[in-house]
């Protein structure tokens, strides 16, 4: 079987149970389709990274096999920085 591809959730439909996931590669943006029967693990929600196979169907790309990771916002507050700052 083929590697699985890398990319991310760019939007998911709760309530239609499908979504997109965009891939760039070679400096070209590819859009897959996506349906929730299709995840193996994980939560499909926007900006999580998808893990997947892809196919070509009637109406295009589609993913399957996806697995996917959300990405976990890092924030440092500016008083952090500042007190970095000094310390140098």
């Amino acid at each position: 079987m083929k590697d699985k591809l890398t990319g991310f959730v760019n939007i998911f439909f709760t309530e239609k149970h499908f979504g997109f996931i965009h891939r760039s590669f070679e400096g070209k943006l590819y859009r897959y389709f996506f349906h929730l029967s299709e995840i193996m693990s994980g939560v499909p929600q926007t900006g999580a990274i998808a893990r997947f196979h892809s196919a070509e169907g009637q109406k295009g790309l589609y993913a399957t096999d996806v697995e996917l990771t959300p990405v976990v916002e890092v924030s440092v507050g500016a008083n952090a920085l500042a007190s970095r700052a000094g310390a140098e």
